[in-house]
């Protein structure tokens, strides 16, 4: 009989022990990255997703089969899926290659990524660059865009009566001798105040370094179809 009870008081020490454990490991961040969800090949790199209990915490970076990093993210491990691919580019101008790896899915199911910049053969989060929606490698390098829809309200006043102004804006983004920049942006405005819209174009001037003036229509409501908002 003793020797059962002190068996129960052992099992019930080590499990709260082990909960403890598992607590404080928690609180400080501490983790043990033992199960890889998912390795990618691109060029000379391949980098394996890794951590545990259906999170990815490091991404361990590997060049020629040579060990140059161990990256810390935050993702869930159902954001890698199969296809899950990683993207090696220059983004900051300086003939290193740098690395953007995958992080999160959004409910689009547009993978967003967060880059690493290399120096000196090792790579630390790029200042600006950590959360980009979708991104595509091509001739004019990296390029990535988003989508926005919001409405300015302006109040009903002793003199006029509440207006409204509904903006669905696309963004196209890139870089340009190392900087993150908007290259153009094409807008569709709705103003309640004379029930007018108007699609606008702003494109990125490199002499002024910023979005200019560059086209616009206005329109009726009605012909709201034949000026679809995308990219040509």
């Amino acid at each position: 009989m003793r020797k059962k009870r002190s068996f129960i008081t052992i099992l019930t020490v080590a499990i709260i022990a082990l909960a403890v454990l598992i607590l404080f490991m928690n609180i400080l961040d501490i983790h043990f990255n033992l199960v890889t969800y998912h390795t990618a090949t691109e060029g000379d790199y391949t980098v394996a997703f890794k951590g545990s209990f259906g999170k990815v915490r490091r991404a361990v970076v590997k060049k020629d089969g040579s060990r140059v990093g161990s990256l810390k993210l935050s993702a869930d491990a159902e954001t890698y899926s199969d296809s899950a691919k990683i993207l090696l580019l220059d983004v900051n101008a300086d003939s290193e290659t740098d690395i953007l790896l995958p992080f999160a899915l959004d409910e689009d199911g547009d993978v967003h990524y967060t880059a690493f910049t290399a120096e000196n053969g090792k790579f630390k989060s790029a200042d600006g660059i950590t959360d980009l929606a979708d991104p595509s490698v091509g001739e004019d390098g990296l390029i990535y865009t988003d989508e926005e829809r919001r409405v300015q309200i302006s109040p009903e006043t002793s003199k006029s009566p509440e207006t409204y102004e509904t903006y669905h804006t696309i963004a196209k983004h890139g870089f340009i001798d190392g900087a993150l920049v908007t290259l153009e942006t094409r807008s569709i405005i709705y103003y309640s105040e004379n029930d007018y819209c108007c699609y606008s174009v702003y494109v990125y001037d490199e002499d002024f370094k910023e979005l200019t003036y560059f086209d616009e229509k206005w329109f009726d409501p009605s012909a709201l179809e034949e000026y679809p908002l995308g990219w040509d």
